[in-house]
């Protein structure tokens, strides 16, 4: 089965920081473990935004153990 795993709309006005990134991180991580635990390696693809690149985010994907993709750099 393939396709989206886990989205989350927030509130409007609502700014997206690391911490409210972490915790859908969690949230994703939780999902995968219930629909797809046959799954033991996981590849992830995120882009640069400031929030995906933040200390705390770094750290929780690394204790993860998902493999972090390249996002490769925008070219006219």
């Amino acid at each position: 089965v393939y396709g989206v795993v886990y989205w989350q709309l927030l509130p409007p006005n609502t700014t997206i920081t690391a911490e409210v990134y972490c915790a859908q991180l969690e949230n994703l991580k939780a999902t995968l473990l219930t629909q797809r635990p046959e799954h033991d390696k996981i590849y992830f693809l995120h882009d640069n935004a400031r929030p995906h690149i933040a200390k705390s985010v770094r750290q929780k994907l690394l204790s993860y153990g998902w493999e972090l993709l390249p996002h490769p750099p925008y070219s006219p």
